[in-house]
Formats: C-alpha cells, structure tokens, sequence
C-alpha cells in the first residue's frame, strides 16, 4: 500500500463563540458575537506502518508543504507543560512529526494577543474557540496535534483560505511513494469516508467529490 496523505478542507468556515455552560471554570462565559468566516484543514494519513500522518515516510511528505503554508513567519509554541514561547527553527520539526509533543502551533504575527492559553489545552475545541477567535483576528494560523491510532493528524484554522497554497504544496513537494487526496471536510464525516482509502481505493471508484491531485 502507497502512502495516503488526505487533505479535509472546509471554506469559509464560521467560526461561532458559544456561551459555554460546559466550560471547566463555571464561572466564564462566552459572549455570543457575529460568526467570523474562517478557513479550516485537516491533514491525516496512513501507511503500511498505521494510521496518522505521521506515520507517512519520509516526514518531509507533510512537513514541508506545512513550512510553506507557514511561510516564514514567527511560530508560537504552547508546549506540553502549557508554557507558550517562540519556537526555534530548528526545532519546529519535532512538534509536527509528533517527537516533541505540544498542545499548539501559531504561526505569525510576531506579538501574539492575550489569550488564556488553558483554554487552547483542552482536550474539548468547543473550550478554545474564544482564544482561537482571538488569535485568528490577530492574523494567526493555529495548528493544532489531533490523536490518531498511530500518531498523530493536524488540524489547522486560518483567517486566510488555505485550499490553494496547500494543493500548490502537494504538489511541489509531491513524493513517488504518497498518493494526495483533497475532499470537502463535510463529506467525509462518517468514520467510513474517513478512512475510504482502507476499502475504496482498489474496489470501487471514487466519489467525485474526493479528489486526487
């Protein structure tokens, strides 16, 4: 089996601030303001080592259409202990291959806004969505780690579309070895079309929806 690497994307995405009733701290609340239109990426894999992204072989496979994506900019990193710092060059490889785990990525502007960072650690998005407004509107990208059996996936959530610059990067940085999928995130919800590549790929054709590039 070649190596997948499935791109989900979502464009525009609304992003909603919910009065979270849920919310650790009890006492907090989200005021409810007017959708900000966002764009949003998954990027998972699989390969004959298992299933995650970062199971794909060489790890350049994804993190150098990441770097593109990335762009030069400054990256924040909010670490395992929950500290947030800028992030080496050098370094920022080892949280996207997962050697280094982190609980976020963020990359530019250089002076991040005042965010509750406990917020951005847990483990429920729906607790993060008052920070991530507030960095995406700061002109951040957020990244963050997603578990998956085997590794881990990344999800990303951009002020600026990202459909195109990360196609252009698969293909830039294509590898003989990694098949590229890119399919729209809201079709591919049921654990099925999640993982079509497991029985779809030499079986049946693909929905035209999904889309090889």
């Amino acid at each position: 089996m070649a190596g997948i690497l499935k791109y989900f994307y979502e464009e525009p995405f609304l992003l909603e601030p919910l009065v979270a009733d849920d919310h650790p701290d009890a006492r907090r609340r989200y005021v409810r303001t007017t959708p900000l239109e966002v764009y949003r990426a998954y990027l998972a894999g699989s390969s004959p080592s298992g299933i995650g992204l970062t199971t794909l072989n060489p790890p350049s496979v994804y993190t150098h259409p990441l770097h593109h994506l990335f762009d030069g900019q400054p990256i924040h990193v909010l670490d395992a202990s929950g500290m947030l710092q800028l992030c080496l060059p050098d370094a920022l490889d080892t949280y996207l291959i997962g050697k280094q785990p982190c609980h976020a990525l963020i990359a530019g502007p250089a002076t991040l806004p005042p965010v509750n960072r406990a917020d951005l650690m847990q483990s429920n998005r729906r607790h993060a969505l008052h920070a991530l407004r507030t960095l995406l509107e700061a002109g951040a990208l957020v990244a963050w780690p997603e578990p998956a059996h085997q590794g881990i996936d990344w999800s990303l959530y951009s002020p600026a579309p990202l459909r195109t610059r990360l196609v252009a990067a698969f293909r830039r940085f294509r590898h003989p070895d990694v098949r590229y999928f890119v399919a729209p995130y809201q079709r591919m919800r049921s654990e099925e079309k999640f993982y079509f590549e497991h029985w779809m790929l030499d079986h049946h054709p693909l929905p035209t929806y999904i889309e090889e590039v």
